[in-house]
């Protein structure tokens, strides 16, 4: 589901568009009991979607918060600009997401350029460049039997910072 409005991209004739996290929230009742997600990722929540506006077919797509259990939803708006990198004129879409990550995507393929904390976090130490993934924090992910306490940022969201 994409709660905020779209970016578009004439030039490449796409449509950006984050969507919500996977339901029902609770991440013990949608899969496995640890962070080792990967046939349990609830592809395309908590992502970004590049969509082929004449064809509705997903172009690409980068999951920010695979099996999202704290409510990071992937909608915070894009900003859509051109940056030089290694001398190269690049297009890039620009999202400071809800899991307290600042996101460099190129916006042709949706490959990670850059993913760096814009606050402080805990939930998670980075963001592996390779896999895109998260590198989690294990004792901050609510698992059947615990509760996470202290989760930074909280559901609300990087946005509004922890308290």
């Amino acid at each position: 589901m994409a709660w905020h409005i779209g970016s578009y991209d004439p030039a490449l004739n796409l449509l950006y568009y984050g969507t919500s996290n996977p339901s029902p929230w609770g991440a013990a009742i949608r899969g496995n009991d640890s962070s080792t997600i990967d046939p349990y990722s609830n592809l395309y929540t908590a992502s970004t979607l590049a969509i082929n506006p004449d064809t509705g077919k997903i172009v690409w797509h980068y999951q920010t918060t695979p099996h999202d259990a704290w409510d990071y939803d992937g909608v915070n708006e894009l900003v859509l600009v051109d940056l030089d990198i290694k001398g190269q004129k690049t297009p890039v879409a620009l999202k400071a997401d809800r899991n307290g990550f600042f996101y460099v995507l190129d916006r042709r393929n949706g490959k990670l350029l850059s993913a760096e904390k814009f606050i402080d976090l805990n939930w998670a130490k980075s963001i592996d460049m390779t896999t895109g993934r998260p590198v989690e924090n294990a004792d901050k992910r609510p698992r059947l039997g615990f509760k996470a306490k202290d989760i930074c940022p909280n559901l609300i969201g990087g946005k509004t910072g922890c308290r």
